[in-house]
């Protein structure tokens, strides 16, 4: 008797196994290890190959930042031609493709709505961007569940995006913002966004999208690969998308509806 009593006590002190998005939240909520300082040495050897490596290096980035400018106006250029066409404005941009009628692109309006599903996990998803050429604002929000578990996380995501269309089939997104993870407690922290979506078809286009959260309390990167399918501003939309951080990761398959107007 003294030992199942003994037993009873042991296992009521135990904590209660951590879930899946228990696991995630723990791993993406660590603080940033400090990163140790390493002493630099200062003899006239290493002083004489910093400057042989920046003298070799000095034309690549300069010819680098003149590329990257030329490619800001470029692109800049075509995302003010596409708001023009779309608000029904004369053009003076000389047309960039034959597909300047495609809904692809620098859209005024894009609301996409998602359900995904991975191991043990369900999440549904809202995003909206709203924006005129280059400039845009956007906001999303994703609820997790976990099946096996009595838990949930809601994930936020708001911000400022920058985007550049190339020749009507390819626009690159630059984007900064912030990003909240609210689970057992609430963490937030700045968050940097890249994204590429290019048409393949009339009615078909690929996008690649990732934003990045770096900060004292929460570290993670959230990933994202979507296949776009429809026409007339209505789009079927599938999708892969991972978020990882460096000891788990929550990950799925899932589908939804985009309107891009």
């Amino acid at each position: 008797m003294r030992i199942i009593s003994a037993l009873l006590i042991v296992l009521i002190s135990l904590p209660a196994s951590a879930g899946k998005l228990d696991d995630f939240e723990k791993s993406a909520t660590k603080p940033k290890s400090e990163k140790r300082s390493s002493s630099s040495s200062s003899d006239s050897s290493g002083g004489f190959a910093s400057s042989l490596l920046e003298a070799l290096l000095r034309p690549i980035v300069e010819g680098t930042a003149r590329l990257a400018v030329d490619l800001t106006t470029a692109g800049t250029a075509g995302s003010m031609q596409k708001a023009n066409q779309r608000l029904g404005k004369e053009v003076e941009i000389p047309d960039l493709s034959e597909d300047a009628e495609s809904e692809f692109g620098v859209p005024l309006l894009q609301l996409d709505l998602g359900y995904g599903s991975g191991s043990d996990i369900q999440w549904s998803d809202i995003r909206a961007e709203m924006g005129l050429g280059p400039f845009s604002l956007f906001a999303r929000k994703s609820q997790y569940v976990e099946t096996n578990e009595d838990d949930d996380l809601e994930i936020t995501n708001v911000g400022f995006n920058y985007r550049l269309l190339f020749g009507n089939r390819t626009e690159f997104s630059l984007g900064v913002g912030d990003y909240q993870l609210d689970g057992n407690k609430t963490y937030k922290s700045g968050s940097f966004q890249l994204s590429v979506n290019h048409q393949i078809r009339e009615n078909l286009a690929f996008e690649y999208s990732r934003v990045s959260v770096s900060g004292n309390n929460l570290n993670l990167a959230d990933s994202e690969y979507s296949l776009f399918y429809g026409k007339d501003h209505w789009y079927a939309r599938f999708f892969y998308r991972s978020m990882d951080t460096a000891d788990t990761s929550l990950d799925g398959i899932g589908m939804g509806l985009s309107l891009i107007y």
